[in-house]
């Protein structure tokens, strides 16, 4: 066979692969951030002024679910029997055509249904808005049943059987096909290309957020190192927008951000929108110190803030809230 000669520096390789690894996930992640900044102060956006907060996405679901409930007359209650005589299969004939049986359907909406925010969620939800969340989790979950209705008829109504007899639907189907049906096949092709690549871009959030590395507990003030100060460290973990953060470290960050910086965040220990808007401002103000540093490992300009609180932030947060400490630039990347 034919034999490959590499050059004599190939050695070298692995070395510099990992740096370049960090370097290129630095750069990625500082990218993908700010797209997600900018995204969220649209899709969270408060449309309630004053004290109260309603995000945008928040309202336009609730509006849409409750549309849904009045225009099909209550279909999540009426239709409850005969959700269950198809569950078991009553109205199944021998020249249905799919691929798996009612049962199976079910069981696949669940586990796609049914998750971390499900769990992990309602304990949040509790914990930052009392018992009462409890109440409208059952509200919200009582009108979703109506939007879970409509979105699995239009699947049914406009999927596509394929030559070989498989199935293909969806989101991307319904999107296209339904709104060419209404004049506006630009709208459904560009919609459902948007749905399809979101929901590629969603399930790698979701699996990045789904865990994390366990970190070590937080050392009691004023031991650094072995060193004894008036105060101690103050921020220990990693904060990311959209991750499963601590939130006791998040409640330290909104508090800081209040006394410190001026801000008026509810000091829930969610690290939402609000507080990472906060956080962007913060970077932006100290750029010097906490964005600059990280140009030479990918960040674009020195001016383009990330809002998570990583190596550089934190050590500027910790040394503002506890001076003696006076802790050097981390390593990086």
């Amino acid at each position: 066979g034919e034999v490959m000669n590499y050059p004599r520096t190939a050695w070298l390789l692995p070395l510099l692969l990992p740096q370049q690894a960090l370097a290129a996930d630095v750069a990625i992640d500082a990218f993908f951030g700010s797209i997600n900044g900018f995204l969220a102060q649209i899709i969270f956006f408060d449309i309630f002024p004053g004290g109260t907060v309603m995000p945008f996405i928040v309202a336009w679901l609730i509006v849409a679910a409750v549309f849904l409930t009045l225009r099909f007359d209550f279909v999540n209650l009426r239709m409850m029997r005969h959700a269950f005589r198809i569950l078991r299969g009553k109205y199944h004939t021998a020249d249905d055509r799919g691929e798996v049986t009612p049962f199976q359907a079910l069981s696949t909406a669940l586990s796609a249904t049914v998750g971390l925010g499900n769990i992990a969620g309602v304990a949040i939800a509790i914990s930052i808005g009392g018992p009462g969340a409890t109440f409208w989790m059952i509200v919200a979950g009582f009108l979703g049943m109506t939007t879970k209705f409509t979105e699995a008829s239009l699947a049914q109504m406009y999927r596509e059987v394929r030559p070989d007899g498989r199935l293909m639907g969806g989101a991307m189907e319904y999107l296209s096909k339904g709104l060419a049906e209404k004049g506006a096949p630009r709208l459904g092709r560009t919609l459902a290309i948007m749905f399809a690549i979101f929901t590629i871009l969603g399930s790698f959030g979701a699996q990045a957020s789904g865990g994390g590395p366990i970190t070590p507990p937080t050392p009691p003030a004023g031991q650094v190192l072995g060193e004894t100060t008036s105060c101690g460290i103050y921020l220990n973990e990693y904060i990311k927008y959209g991750a499963k953060n601590n939130p006791e470290e998040v409640k330290k960050l909104q508090t800081f951000l209040n006394t410190n910086e001026g801000t008026d965040i509810p000091v829930t220990g969610f690290y939402g929108p609000v507080t990472h808007k906060a956080v962007h401002a913060l970077q932006a103000k100290y750029w010097e110190e906490i964005l600059a540093p990280w140009v030479p490992y990918g960040l674009p300009t020195p001016h383009t803030s990330t809002g998570y609180v990583y190596k550089t932030t934190k050590r500027w947060i910790n040394n503002a809230n506890c001076p003696t400490l006076n802790l050097p630039q981390p390593e990086l990347p």
